[in-house]
């Protein structure tokens, strides 16, 4: 999913199609105050960028294990002056048994150095907000909900015009 910006004037008042990423439930709120759009509106990036950071976790954990590495993957999310002294095929190895992993390493285009201090940054700044669960999920009641991806696409959208 990609990340943006949209405003809580945005986001309507009624039938705003809503998941939970804990339990999978979909559901549609109506009369939502501008403090709750603007809570899902940040629960939303909250979720996008938490799940960048478990990824970029396991990306560091890749390199603090390898740290020659020159795998495919990685090379051109790291610096350049990196000395290749490691058999990548480890590497390769445990790339290939997190799908999730390589298929954020093929589709990103990032500098590891620069990407994950700004995402565990701001992933520390939005928590104590998301975590007061100003809306919460129906069914599991002990997490956040968020625009469901096709929703906060077309605010996207909207937005960027």
């Amino acid at each position: 999913m990609t990340l943006f910006d949209p405003l809580a004037e945005d986001v309507d008042d009624n039938n705003v199609p809503v998941k939970c990423p804990e339990c999978g439930l979909e559901e549609r709120l109506d009369g939502l105050s501008n403090a709750e759009k603007t809570y899902l509106v940040h629960s939303t990036m909250f979720h996008e960028l938490w799940t960048e950071y478990q990824l970029l976790l396991r990306m560091q954990e890749i390199i603090s294990l390898f740290p020659g590495t020159r795998h495919p993957l990685l090379a051109d999310k790291l610096p350049e002056n990196r000395i290749s002294i490691c058999n990548d095929a480890v590497v390769d190895v445990i790339i290939n048994d997190d799908p999730e992993l390589r298929d954020f390493l093929r589709r990103g285009r990032f500098r590891f150095d620069r990407r994950f201090p700004w995402v565990e940054k701001t992933v520390q700044e939005y928590k104590p907000e998301i975590e007061k669960l100003l809306l919460k999920c129906s069914r599991c009641e002990g997490h956040y909900v968020t625009f469901t991806e096709q929703y906060y696409l077309q605010l996207g959208l909207k937005h960027s015009h």
